[in-house]
């Protein structure tokens, strides 16, 4: 039982064995039955014919028996030490030894006799045998009704007859003179079991060989066969355990007209498709932010297009004096100047959740706390505030080593509730928040610029940070368009550096 579960499951892990398995078991299946079948018609064939074999056997031997020195035998136990006795078996013997191999059977000839017989009433005795103690014994003829027909041809039993010797199968012929007259009659027995041996023997060793050498030629056919089904599965698979590893770049190549074919060829478009899927996600990702565009991606209706209002964090991040600067540079070098700030920029606003809104000329726009909810959303701003003051004083200082011009920048931070969701045309959407907190925003951007401000963070900002971060409270400043003043705070640093 141990053993054919570890064998269930060894062919189970594999489709090219499950496969030959199959073609192995159909194939012994129909050899079976084939066998079956050959063998009982061999057996049904060769037990008809045993009696005709048993009787020509009988008569060869008959005819090598000399009838006119058999007639000199007196059926007595003494004649067992006459030469003629002697010369006589001698002669049978040899016969059955050299002469009679073509018969399968005559190598189970158990024993042999020769009979006279002495009255009318049926009764004789043994003459001749290969067992010299049986020499003059009394036989009943009518024991044997094939010796009264043999007494002119050649006859054999059609079934076992019983003795005290077992069972047999017994062939008969006369033994004749040289005037062809009967002098007795020659009597061999083969055991049954020498015969029923003899049927299993042409009966079943054919097929079985047969069947062997079909089960060697069906499990090399099969496994070739099945090699030509899994070769294509197994790099098939191999091709899909690697686009699910990430690497889109698969394609298989295949001749074959069939499902596996089809299947293949299935694949490769499916991989077509991903990999134009990533470049798309790829690109997509290069003009809207992660944030936007997972939650695009995942959400089954995308982005609320109707909007929604959300307390947000705007962070804006301008360049001071870039208008100065640029009229300096050639347009490949005001190109590499913005991607040079804005790299650093954008890196520190999404390390700190935030998500990147829009570029203006030389401006950048993250919020906070949309589209994706975001816990602390001002500290998490004024963090990237500070983030972006490091980053960009390490750039300064390396383009003071490569003597070029520092670049000076205001960066604000404003909280309030916006209107957030996707604008524009069904066929053209931006993700973008409006209101008058992003009005509010630029308007404190400007405030920076004109009295340099590096860090600026409105009131509303300060009082969601809760004291983790210093700072100077700079009063209170009019702003264009807004009906009070604002108090607005200069961010030195976080409270535990």
């Amino acid at each position: 039982m141990i053993l054919t579960n570890r064998i269930r499951k060894w062919v189970a892990r594999s489709l090219k064995r499950k496969l030959i398995l199959s073609y192995v078991e159909v194939f012994l299946l129909t050899m079976v039955v084939l066998s079956i079948g050959f063998a009982c018609v061999i057996t049904i064939e060769r037990a008809a014919n045993l009696p005709d074999e048993l009787a020509v056997m009988a008569e060869r031997i008959s005819f090598e028996i000399d009838g006119d020195l058999h007639a000199q035998l007196e059926p007595v136990r003494a004649s067992i030490h006459s030469e003629i006795y002697h010369q006589l078996q001698g002669r049978i013997d040899t016969f059955i030894r050299t002469w009679m191999p073509q018969w399968d059977l005559s190598r189970a000839i158990t024993h042999y006799s020769t009979l006279v017989r002495t009255d009318r009433r049926g009764y004789g005795r043994i003459v001749l045998s290969d067992q010299p103690e049986l020499c003059g014994t009394e036989h009943y003829f009518g024991r044997y009704p094939q010796i009264a027909a043999s007494a002119s041809e050649p006859a054999a039993d059609f079934w076992p007859t019983w003795d005290e010797r077992g069972w047999w199968f017994c062939g008969y012929a006369p033994i004749r003179d040289k005037s062809r007259k009967v002098v007795a009659l020659l009597k061999i027995d083969v055991a049954l079991w020498h015969v029923l041996r003899n049927l299993l023997m042409h009966g079943l060793i054919p097929p079985a060989v047969a069947t062997l050498l079909g089960l060697f030629l069906a499990s090399v056919l099969a496994e070739r066969r099945c090699r030509d089904i899994t070769q294509p599965l197994e790099a098939l698979a191999s091709a899909m355990n690697r686009v699910s590893q990430g690497d889109l770049e698969q394609s298989i190549e295949t001749s074959l007209e069939d499902e596996i074919g089809q299947i293949t060829r299935d694949f490769n478009q499916m991989a077509e498709a991903l990999q134009s899927g990533e470049r798309a996600r790829d690109l997509f990702g290069r003009y809207v932010s992660p944030q936007v565009m997972e939650k695009i991606l995942e959400a089954p209706g995308g982005i609320q297009i109707e909007g929604e209002n959300r307390e947000v964090t705007i962070l804006m991040v301008d360049i001071r004096g870039f208008t100065r600067m640029s009229a300096t540079l050639p347009p490949s070098g005001i190109v590499a100047l913005l991607n040079e700030v804005f790299r650093n920029v954008v890196g520190a606003i999404r390390v700190h959740g935030g998500t990147i809104d829009k570029y203006i000329g030389d401006m950048v726009m993250a919020v906070f706390n949309a589209p994706l909810d975001l816990e602390d959303h001002a500290c998490k701003a004024v963090a990237a505030s500070l983030d972006i003051h490091d980053r960009l004083g390490e750039l300064n200082r390396e383009r003071a080593r490569r003597h070029q011009s520092l670049i000076e920048y205001v960066v604000v931070a404003h909280s309030g509730t916006v209107t957030a969701g996707s604008i524009g045309t069904p066929d053209r959407l931006s993700y973008t928040v409006i209101g008058q907190t992003v009005n509010v925003a630029s308007r404190l951007e400007a405030v920076a610029k004109q009295r340099e401000i590096p860090l600026l963070v409105s009131d509303s900002t300060w009082q969601l940070t809760h004291g983790m971060f210093e700072g100077e409270d700079l009063g209170e400043v009019e702003l264009r368009d807004y009906g009070y003043p604002m108090k607005i705070w200069r961010v030195f640093r976080s409270a535990q550096s």
